[in-house]
């Protein structure tokens, strides 16, 4: 059995360089959008299902809310600490990565590498959902690559074309 990690995939996949790339072309708005839809949509229910606090998803949809009406990361803040509170507080591997993936997505307007990095989180969500925790790392990697290509595929759907004023993200990773 290997090791649980909280976190899945890497910065050196292709699949991540090709997701910095895509990511590189787009605004702000349209990456903190994109990335609260994608975990509302694939990681709360691997939350809900294990039995997940309701908050979570409340919390989650003020944030989409407020993403939506072009809100300032100021009026996220309380609903980001809540929704840290409360993954930090999820037990299970495949719930509480779910929870960090949702927390981190939504916080895309205060830090657009977290555009980025709610994948990791959701990749070890889908992989120890799909798989339980006692399978070995091969098994989590190839689960993990499987959710990463999905999530570079809703990032190209999501992206516009010619976007203006993309974000500036310094990959030091």
């Amino acid at each position: 059995m290997a090791a649980l990690r909280k976190m899945l995939g890497s910065p050196e996949d292709p699949l991540c360089r090709e997701m910095m790339a895509v990511i590189d072309t787009q605004s702000l708005q349209t990456l903190a959008a994109w990335a609260a839809d994608t975990a509302l949509q694939r990681y709360l229910p691997v939350y809900e299902a294990a039995g997940g606090e309701p908050a979570l998803r409340q919390e989650a949809e003020v944030c989409r809310e407020l993403i939506g009406a072009g809100g300032k990361p100021a009026a996220l803040a309380p609903h980001l600490r809540e929704l840290t509170r409360l993954a930090r507080e999820t037990q299970g591997a495949a719930a509480q990565a779910a929870a960090r993936a949702v927390s981190v997505a939504c916080g895309v307007m205060r830090s657009p590498g977290n555009a980025l990095g709610f994948v990791f989180y959701g990749a070890a969500a889908m992989a120890y959902s799909q798989a339980g925790i006692h399978e070995t790392s091969e098994v989590y990697d190839g689960l993990a690559r499987q959710e990463w290509a999905a999530v570079l595929d809703s990032l190209k759907m999501a992206a516009l074309p010619d976007e203006e004023n993309p974000v500036k993200i310094d990959w030091n990773c």
